[in-house]
């Protein structure tokens, strides 16, 4: 599950800096990193960290992916809200190591999610 997240946490990283570059709100770039992130994390969860439950038809995947889309929202939504609380509080500076506050922000925001989201997976995704 670690692995995974720590693919998905590059994967929703870059992206960020990718739609962060092209002025997009950091509220904003959240949440759209955060959606493609998901979607690996989906792929990954169910080929490796949950492989002996995995969801292997067609049937399930289009039932099974909306169901981690919604549980995914949480974490979206703590990521999201405390980027924009971190942005308006404290605003956006550069930092001397190449990152800026928001990207801070952000990572705060995933550590927390973490918890959501493995809790929401276990519990409802691949539940035993």
């Amino acid at each position: 599950f670690l692995v995974v997240g720590g693919v998905g946490f590059v994967v929703q990283f870059v992206t960020f800096r990718i739609f962060r570059s092209l002025d997009l709100r950091p509220s904003l770039a959240t949440a759209l990193s955060a959606e493609i992130a998901i979607v690996s994390n989906f792929i990954w969860n169910n080929f490796w960290t949950f492989a002996d439950q995995k969801i292997s038809s067609l049937k399930q995947i289009l039932i099974k992916f909306p169901q981690f889309n919604l549980t995914s929202l949480g974490s979206i939504a703590i990521q999201a809200i405390i980027v924009e609380v971190g942005t308006r509080l404290f605003g956006i500076s550069y930092l001397s190591f190449g990152l800026n506050t928001d990207d801070i922000y952000l990572m705060i925001g995933i550590l927390i999610g973490l918890v959501w989201n493995y809790t929401m997976y276990k519990l409802v995704i691949w539940k035993k």
